[in-house]
Parts: structure tokens; C-alpha cells; sequence
């Protein structure tokens, strides 16, 4: 009997390991399976990788031709730029030449004013006539604030000191004046413009125009290095103007230089 049981735990126990080999194999073979499927997926993945980095690669290639040819239209872009603006500015330089002329023929009637060596000539030869003027007071003036506007000094001086000298008694000569030395002033012609300044006064006592023309000859002097003088011109302006707009201005530049009243 003893016999007979130990028999039968043989045999199951054989029955037994084949049963685990079997599920044993059969995990293997599912692994495997498993394995290869992950390295099929794996491969297909490089594949995609490889794709998108030539396509990468491509695309940096491409942007790196545009900005070449981009940076080399811009070069060409500027160099017409510069080349067109070098033809405005002779063309404005040309205007402004031919408006000269124009606004000459239109003070003198007779072109181009005549020349400082040509004038004294003519003294050493006698007086001669002058040269005509336009004849109305108040075109010569707007005349002279329009170039004066435009920025035209030397030929605003010009026209306002015809003025002058041709209607001194004109209500708008102390103006006339007055902006003549304005037109000096923006030329740094300092010299001119405390002339200018300094005439309004003396041939005009009364004139609207004092204040002003004291308070800029003050600052004249100041571009002069003549502190002295400036502050002297100032201090007038706000002991015999006091209430005026100039007086304000004349104590501003005093506190800005450092000066009392």
C-alpha cells in the first residue's frame, strides 16, 4: 500500500512540471511576442525622428537662404535710398538756389543784388542810382517774414533792413528792425543782431518793439561771453518793463546764470 502511494505522488508530481513547463514556455513565447512588437513600434519611431529632423535640417537651410537674400536686398534698398537722397538734396539745393533768384528779381527788379566789390566801385566812380525797390511797404515786409519763416536769413535781413531804409517812418519799421536782428541772432551773427537790437531804441524811443528788442539783446550778449553787458540789458528790461512778458523772461535767465537783479 505504502508502495502504491509513493507511486501515485510520483507520477503527479511529473504530471506537475510538465504543466509549469508548458505555462512556462508559453510566457516566453508571449514575451518574445511582446518584445518584438516594442522593437517594430521602436523602429518605426527612429523612422519618424529621422523624417523630422531632415525636414528641420531642410527648413534651417531655407531660412538661412532668405535672410541672405534678404540682408542682401536691404543693402541694395539702402545704397538706391542713399543714392535717391543725394538727388532730393540737390534738387532742394537747386530750388532753393533758383528762389534766391527769384525773390532777388522780385526786391531789386533788375536780378541778382549787386556785389560788395561792385558797390565800391561805383562809389570811386560817384553815386549811381539804386537799384529799385518794391515799391509797396507791406508786400516787402510779408515778403521778409515769409523767407524769415522759411528760414531764409540772410535774405529776411536783407529784405527787412530795404524796409527800413526805405520807409523809416512806417509803423512797421521798429518791427522791420526788430526781426532783422531776430534773422542775425538765428545766423549766430551776433555782431549784426546787438546792432539790430540796440537800433530799435535809438531811432525808434517809443517803439512797442523796446522791450523785446532789450530783452534779446541781453541774450545776444550772453552769446557774446559778455555777462556784464547781458545782465545790465536784462535788469533794464525788468526795471522799465516790469509787468511785461520780457521782464518774466529777463529774471528766468538771470536765476539761470547765476546773476541778481
Amino acid at each position: 500500500m505504502r508502495v502504491r502511494l509513493v507511486g501515485l505522488a510520483l507520477i503527479a508530481w511529473a504530471l506537475a512540471g510538465g504543466v509549469f513547463g508548458c505555462a512556462t514556455q508559453g510566457a516566453m513565447k508571449r514575451s518574445q511576442a511582446d518584445l518584438q512588437r516594442i522593437d517594430l513600434r521602436l523602429g518605426l519611431v527612429g523612422e519618424r525622428l529621422a523624417s523630422l529632423d531632415s525636414l528641420l535640417l531642410l527648413q534651417q537651410a531655407e531660412l538661412r537662404d532668405q535672410r541672405f537674400e534678404q540682408a542682401a536686398a536691404g543693402e541694395q534698398l539702402q545704397s538706391q535710398l542713399m543714392q535717391l537722397q543725394a538727388r532730393v538734396d540737390e534738387s532742394a539745393r537747386r530750388l532753393g538756389e533758383l528762389r534766391e533768384e527769384i525773390e532777388l528779381l522780385r526786391v531789386y527788379g533788375v536780378g541778382k543784388a549787386p556785389s560788395r566789390a561792385s558797390e565800391s566801385a561805383e562809389g570811386e566812380r560817384g553815386p549811381t542810382a539804386q537799384p529799385a525797390l518794391v515799391s509797396d511797404p507791406q508786400s516787402l515786409y510779408d515778403m521778409a517774414m515769409a523767407d524769415m519763416k522759411a528760414a531764409n536769413y540772410q535774405l529776411a535781413a536783407s529784405e527787412f533792413g530795404q524796409f527800413v531804409e526805405s520807409f523809416p517812418e512806417h509803423e512797421l519799421a521798429d518791427n522791420a528792425l526788430y526781426w532783422q536782428g531776430e534773422c542775425y541772432y538765428a545766423e549766430r551773427k551776433y555782431e549784426e543782431a546787438a546792432a539790430s537790437f540796440a537800433e530799435v531804441e535809438k531811432r525808434y524811443p517809443q517803439a512797442d518793439k523796446i522791450p523785446a528788442a532789450l530783452l534779446k539783446l541781453g541774450f545776444t550778449r550772453l552769446a557774446m561771453q559778455d555777462t556784464k553787458q547781458a545782465t545790465k540789458h536784462l535788469n533794464d528790461v525788468i526795471r522799465r518793463f516790469p509787468d511785461s512778458a520780457e521782464a518774466a523772461q529777463a529774471k528766468t535767465k538771470l536765476k539761470s546764470i547765476g546773476r541778481r537783479r
